[in-house]
């Protein structure tokens, strides 16, 4: 258990300062995502891919599945983290179970765009 927390740790830490190359217009954050906008996630597995809205997220679980109880047994939405500067799926099940995601596409951008580093 101690090996495992300490890697997530250590991926927290390495990913908190990745950001996104596609960026979500705040109109469109405000009208389309947020905890108004919550879904049911379908994808499984690990570091499973969705689309929503015409823009296509890949979340970032490092090979490790998303739990059933905090992901997709309820509904989850995607919203910007201004502390850390980036998106993420939050769970609606109990205050801060939450994971980064990558935007890959946008309805402007239909190719997967690299991250800046």
């Amino acid at each position: 258990m101690k090996k495992v927390l300490l890697a997530l740790l250590a991926v927290t830490i390495f990913t908190a300062n990745t950001k996104s190359a596609i960026t979500i217009p705040e109109s469109t954050m405000k009208s389309s995502f947020g905890k108004t906008h919550g879904f049911v996630l379908k994808s499984h597995g690990p570091n499973p891919i969705f689309t929503r809205v015409g823009y296509t997220f890949r979340v970032e679980t490092y090979g490790y599945e998303l739990s059933d109880k905090y992901y997709y047994d309820v509904p989850v939405y995607v919203d910007f983290d201004v502390n850390n500067k980036m998106y993420r799926l939050y769970s609606t099940v109990g205050e801060g179970y939450s994971v980064q995601v990558t935007i890959l596409t946008s309805p402007q951008k239909s190719s997967y765009v690299l991250p800046r580093t």
